[in-house]
């Protein structure tokens, strides 16, 4: 009972981070947005945004799997992990870090039996954008 209740103070933690990094995104503050970001993925999912980006999205589902998150964290950390590239960009970065995020929806629909509308919505977006870069090429 503990654990679960420190899990709800968490999440809810961050998603109020995630509010606060969207408003600032909103009203032009980027690098504090980002610098946000950063510091909440480090306390909140002991995950830095550089090793992320530079792993692979096999390395990326074995440290999550590793890491165990319940399913409410792992949709906020692919909600963080989305606004730290939104807008989209076409760049290796962005690109990384986009396919991580349809790994983690992916574990998140066989893993944890969790689809949202929001989820769906989001992964056509990425995967347009995706489809998009190698229209493009």
């Amino acid at each position: 009972m503990i654990r679960r209740d420190f899990l709800q103070a968490e999440i809810s933690k961050l998603a109020q981070a995630l509010a606060k990094i969207m408003g600032l995104k909103e009203a032009g503050n980027q690098q504090e947005a980002d610098d946000l970001i950063n510091q909440n993925l480090l306390q909140g999912f002991d995950l830095d945004l550089e090793s992320v980006t530079k792993s692979s999205p096999v390395e990326f589902k074995k440290l999550l799997a590793a890491k165990n998150f319940p399913a409410k964290k792992l949709d906020l950390l692919g909600r963080f992990l989305l606004e730290s590239v939104s807008p989209f960009h076409q760049n290796p970065g962005t690109i990384a870090i986009l396919n991580h995020v349809l790994v983690l929806y992916q574990l998140l629909e066989q893993e944890h039996h969790t689809q949202s509308l929001e989820n769906l919505n989001r992964q056509q977006k990425i995967i347009q954008f995706l489809k998009q870069k190698e229209q493009d090429g």
